[in-house]
């Protein structure tokens, strides 16, 4: 899926209308219904929307993970949402708006040597500071993990009662 069409798929399994034309609403509510009978979510999930956002694999200081969550810049998701299930202390994911990528890169000494414990989803859309539970559950697919591969129906069923 095009990101356009991966943002409005998010925002069918939130329970929101997208905007786009009632063709594509309706072969999103069939995409989304395929996924919330549960065969194969994970898989479904990874396979349409990894042009939602850039994904940036970067390492940093363990020590620095928390304040990293923390920024402002940063928008937890994935494995360091709580509501993701995981353990993920020594890991930090979520969104950054692409032009606040060099200030955060700089700014907590990101690299991309060393063994990857960052995981940034790099994106120009501007996120809430709580992301939907069908998002968590899209970057969880993206791991391929069978932990994370457990947790992305729950996520999705959550998010459509909400």
């Amino acid at each position: 899926m095009s990101e356009r069409m991966a943002w409005a798929l998010l925002e069918v399994l939130a329970g929101q209308i997208p905007d786009v034309a009632a063709s594509e609403r309706a072969r999103l509510e069939e995409k989304a219904a395929a996924l919330l009978r549960g065969r194969d979510a994970a898989r479904l999930l990874r396979s349409w929307l990894p042009r939602r956002a850039e994904l940036v694999r970067l390492s940093a200081a363990p020590s620095d993970l928390p304040e990293l969550r923390a920024d402002e810049r940063f928008v937890v998701s994935g494995v360091s949402d709580p509501r993701s299930g995981m353990s993920a202390a020594g890991e930090a994911e979520g969104y950054v708006m692409r032009a606040d990528l060099p200030s955060l890169t700089r700014d907590f000494l990101l690299s991309s040597a060393g063994h990857p414990n960052v995981w940034l989803h790099v994106s120009d859309r501007r996120l809430p500071a709580e992301v939907p539970p069908a998002l968590i559950a899209a970057d969880l697919a993206d791991h391929d993990g069978p932990r994370e591969d457990a947790r992305v129906l729950d996520l999705l069923l959550g998010g459509r009662r909400s």
